[in-house]
């Protein structure tokens, strides 16, 4: 009996025959020799007789089929959103749970309590000049002008404390304005020392 390979057909090699299969050029060799797939005597297949062979190959792993695709597609494609959902949901659970211990702060209330700090400071520097320029002019010796500086440096590092305290959008956690309170009142004595 004659190869059926060698009759008369569109013909090709191993990738054509496996790109008329959807298996990978790998899997064509792996039939071959395993006996599932036969080959012309010129090493060429006869493509419409490698498919009648290949349909009669039982189900493989690696044998990919129309039917077959957009099931698993489908299948997939459902499962990766369902894992998707599931890492967001996850997500927001712990960026909820970030801000509500006070981890986390929205970036518009840190902007503003910046803001309003860089006004108050910049107000009370810009004051030190008026406030000081009449006692220091008429200051005698170095320890009252020491003193009358010290005086309206801690009167502004108090309004500045007093604005982080009076801010709406904190919380008073530690590290705010706890914290803040705790440095003054420790750089104020160091000052009166």
């Amino acid at each position: 009996m004659s190869n059926p390979h060698d009759l008369p057909g569109k013909r090709g090699g191993p990738r054509d025959v496996a790109a008329a299969l959807g298996i990978s050029v790998r899997y064509v060799h792996k039939l071959v020799e395993q006996g599932k797939l036969g080959k012309g005597s010129d090493g060429q297949w006869n493509l419409a007789v490698a498919r009648t062979e290949f349909a009669a190959v039982p189900e493989r792993a690696g044998r990919r089929t129309a039917e077959s695709k957009p099931e698993s597609r489908a299948g997939q494609g459902l499962a990766d959103a369902a894992r998707r959902d599931k890492m967001a949901s996850a997500k927001m659970r712990e960026l909820k749970l970030r801000e509500r211990t006070g981890e986390l702060v929205e970036r518009a209330a840190v902007r503003r309590l910046l803001v309003d700090l860089a006004k108050t400071t910049a107000g009370q520097l810009d004051s030190l000049e008026d406030e000081l320029t009449s006692p220091l002019a008429a200051a005698t010796d170095e320890h009252e002008v020491r003193r009358t500086l010290r005086h309206g440096l801690n009167r502004a590092r108090r309004t500045i404390a007093d604005a982080v305290e009076s801010y709406e959008g904190h919380d008073g956690s530690p590290g705010g304005r706890d914290a803040y309170r705790a440095w003054l009142e420790g750089e104020l004595e160091k000052l009166d020392e």
